[in-house]
Formats: C-alpha cells, structure tokens, sequence
C-alpha cells in the first residue's frame, strides 16, 4: 500500500510542477441506468465537481451528488415509491489533447453514498470508472462522460450481508 501511494505522489508531483495550475469547477445533470442485481432502479443524477487542474493533462477534486431513484417500489413494496441518495467523493481525470477544441479524458470517482433515511436508498462505498471527451467552447468546456457505477452495499437491517448496486452512467456537463 505504501508502494502505491508513493507512485502516486509521483506521478502527481511530475504532473502538478507547471505554472498552468487553476481552479475548475464542473456540474453535471445525467441518468443511471441500474444493471445487475438491481437492474429496476434507474436514477436521475446532478452532480457538482470542485479541483485544481494541474496541467493540460491532470485534475483532482472532490464532488458532491444527488441521485433520485426511480424505481425504487420494486424492492421495497407494490406501491410507486421513489427514494433519493446523496454521495460524496473524490474525482480524478487525465485527458488526451485531441485537437485545440476537445480532449478525450479517463475519469475515476471513488466515495461514500449515503441514504435519505433509514429504509431507502442505497448506502455504501463507490467507485465510478468512466471515458469522455471535453469540447472547449471559449472559456467553458462541455463534458460528455460513460460510465459505470459500482456501489457496495450493507442492506439495511443486516449487518453481515453485502450487496452491490450497479449503474452504467451517462452525464453531461458544464466546465468553469
């Protein structure tokens, strides 16, 4: 684990040495569609990142997100029944200049989902790989990102059963 995280201070301190240091901030409106165990639960996401782009190629940050469930009765009674689930996390991208005018970029989230009470929602640890590509407009930037959510999950009430929550993921965003 040491190994790890010293390449990774690395690897950010060789990226992170430029003067083209600055401020970002993304937010980002999307839809979830829920694969796997929990296939019936597509969501709505909006999601707001805050980092420091370190250089043309690295950006790290932390986000916060909602996420409201659409389909949430199918596991807990036959009534319709929404939920909401709100997360928090950290963000990291590495882009590949493509042209002047977009980047293609890797992006990986990794943090904590929380439910809205007790009984709904999914709660657990997170992580979400994804690919997209940035289209500079002027100042601003549009991203386009697929990916996949994976959430680890503790059912409520049971304390030694895991589970997983899946979600391929498709956001659209604003860059600042």
């Amino acid at each position: 684990m040491k190994k790890i995280l010293f390449f990774l201070f690395l690897f950010i301190a060789n990226n992170s040495y430029s003067q083209n240091s600055k401020y970002q901030a993304e937010l980002y409106a999307g839809y979830s569609i829920g694969v796997g165990y929990y296939d019936d639960m597509d969501r709505l996401t909006i999601d707001f990142v805050n980092g420091i782009r370190f250089s043309n190629q690295l950006f790290l940050g932390f986000g916060a997100s909602a996420d409201h469930y659409l389909n949430y009765s199918a596991f807990v009674s036959t009534e319709p029944y929404t939920t909401n689930a709100y997360s928090v996390y950290f963000n990291g991208k590495r882009y590949l200049q493509i042209n002047q005018k977009s980047d293609f970029f890797f992006t990986g989230d990794i943090g904590y989902n929380f439910r809205s009470s007790k009984m709904d929602g999914v709660q657990g640890v997170f992580f979400t790989p994804g690919l997209g590509v940035c289209f500079k407009i002027n100042k601003i930037g549009i991203n386009t990102v697929l990916g996949y959510k994976y959430i680890l999950t503790k059912p409520y009430g049971y304390q030694d059963a895991n589970n997983s929550d899946s979600a391929l993921t498709f956001r659209v965003g604003i860059v600042f």
